[in-house]
């Protein structure tokens, strides 16, 4: 196996998913002040299949943690791992510095 195989799969990670952390999570996005029903009701499944994830007893399919990513606004990767990157606050900095460069004089905050 050459160098660059070698480096490859160390790049690459097995990420295990424990459904019981993720359900705790989904548990965190719906509050307390929303029913499993009116959860349920927002991504298009039934409220069974909410206290069952929310139980870590299914396996959830990608479809499902995509709608749920975007309706509560959360990444897939934070569902699935509880790992966050900043990655809006890296775009709203280089769109800035892109900004800040193309204007003359010092540069300035836009918002």
């Amino acid at each position: 196996m050459g160098r660059s195989s070698q480096k490859q799969r160390k790049r690459i990670q097995s990420v295990a998913v424990d459904w019981t952390v993720v359900g705790r999570r989904i548990r965190e996005l719906r509050g307390f002040d929303t029913t499993q029903q009116e959860f349920a009701d927002r991504i298009g499944i039934s409220q069974k299949y909410v206290s069952d994830m929310e139980l870590g007893k299914v396996e959830i399919g990608a479809e499902i943690v995509l709608r749920i990513a975007r309706e509560f606004d959360k990444s897939m990767e934070w569902l699935l791992t509880g790992e966050e990157r900043p990655f809006r606050l890296q775009l709203a900095v280089l769109w800035v510095s892109y900004f800040c460069r193309r204007s003359p004089g010092p540069p300035r905050l836009l918002i």
